[in-house]
């Protein structure tokens, strides 16, 4: 304390828990509100913090507190004065920290309405979330199915001291719908400086689509810095979405009409999820199709709304006599989310566009009109019982087939 004239009059110095180190009095009167600006009883040397006294010498207060917070071992000790650490703590009202409302900015200029421990602006605490800290026991589950959320609160090495009573809220949110909270919010007790806690939920799933889960420390909760207190995780409901492309890395002819078309399969794993394929299989194919190699194994993992190409091969055999296109594969894929290695299976179909001929007579399917393609024709029309089944028909429409049927459509083709 200074006089008007600057000069020091009086000064006081206090241990941690408000035992006086030292005083410095040059008046006659002495100043009753001395240690964290509470009353001094001279007579029994006692504090009075406006619900209670509270003795320096003891570092306790003589009555119990008549509010019995919630958190750590220390608060639970109702006699304890700032969780016997003052010089983090301050306790201006006596009554558990629970009642102790602090407002404050944080470091992203956030305004906070805090509870619990009442912290210096300088040291404020944190608390965070990693990206990787939601366990979730099935990323892919069944409509319906029951499954357990957890979400790993850590805290700062540079903390002065443990915080306690820590709010984890849990959140689900689906396609076009809206957010909506997973059960009630739960409490970390306490975590150490640089220690982690965690705390889960069950939830049961409404619907079959892509659901995107959040555990976040309460919006109203007061730390160093708002931008790392939540993290997110993506599951599926049902089956897996894939599409399935077959991309033709070569031909070959291996008959009159018959070709084989090596094929890698590129699947698209539409779902957030990282899956390992284990089988691709063809399951059913057109009638002028055959199948030679049904099982595709060799795909790289697969991450989440990403695409990737088979390393082996499927063989498509196709009898080019008749119309080909569009032609339908179903298919099934069997997976394994990487996350979890569960497996599982979905089936679909695919529908193939092989490259069309070069012109009515391209009966081979090469990309031009030859006389392979001719003798074809014309080994056809002369083995034919019926006229009507023959395709394309003979050219000059008199129904007996001749030379002169095949020497007009090879000019027709030459020009």
């Amino acid at each position: 304390m200074t006089d008007a004239d600057g000069d020091l009059v009086q000064q006081y110095g206090y241990m941690p828990f408000g035992n006086e180190r030292y005083q410095n009095n040059t008046e006659a009167f002495s100043v009753t509100n001395r240690y964290t600006g509470q009353q001094l009883d001279e007579e029994t040397g006692l504090y009075f913090y406006g619900s209670r006294y509270y003795d320096p010498q003891l570092a306790r207060f003589i009555q119990p507190d008549s509010v019995v917070p919630g958190g750590g071992s220390q608060s639970l000790n109702r006699y304890t004065y700032c969780n016997n650490n003052p010089l983090l703590f301050t306790d201006p009202t006596a009554l558990g920290r629970a009642n102790i409302t602090v407002t404050g900015i944080d470091t992203n200029a956030i305004q906070h309405e805090g509870y619990g421990y009442f912290y210096a602006v300088d040291i404020l605490p944190d608390a965070f979330l990693n990206p990787c800290d939601i366990s979730i026991s099935n990323l892919n589950p069944e409509l319906g199915e029951t499954i357990s959320i957890g979400a790993t609160v850590h805290t700062s090495s540079d903390n002065l001291g443990p915080m306690d009573s820590i709010p984890v809220t849990f959140h689900a949110q689906h396609g076009s719908g809206s957010r909506y909270k997973i059960g009630h919010t739960q409490y970390i007790d306490e975590i150490q400086p640089g220690d982690s806690n965690s705390v889960s939920v069950t939830w049961t799933n409404a619907a079959e689509d892509v659901y995107f889960i959040e555990a976040a420390l309460e919006p109203d909760f007061s730390d160093k810095y708002s931008s790392n207190n939540s993290a997110t995780q993506s599951l599926v409901v049902g089956d897996l979405p894939f599409d399935a492309n077959f991309i033709v890395v070569e031909k070959r002819r291996i008959g009159r009409t018959l070709f084989d078309y090596d094929c890698k399969v590129e699947l698209q794993n539409l779902s957030p999820l990282t899956v390992k394929v284990i089988q691709f299989e063809i399951l059913s194919e057109p009638n002028n199709m055959i199948v030679i190699d049904r099982y595709v194994y060799d795909f790289p993992d697969i991450t989440g709304n990403d695409g990737e190409t088979s390393v082996d091969l499927c063989t498509l055999r196709v009898d080019r006599s008749e119309e080909i296109n569009p032609a339908e594969l179903i298919w099934k894929v069997t997976y394994e989310v990487v996350d979890t290695g569960q497996a599982a299976g979905q089936t679909s179909s695919t529908v193939v566009q092989f490259d069309e001929p070069a012109s009515l007579g391209d009966i081979t399917g090469e990309g031009d009109v030859d006389i392979l393609d001719l003798a074809i024709l014309a080994e056809d029309w002369l083995q034919s019982d019926s006229l009507a089944d023959i395709y394309p028909p003979p050219p000059d429409g008199d129904d007996i087939v001749n030379f002169l049927d095949f020497a007009e459509l090879a000019e027709y083709y030459m020009k």
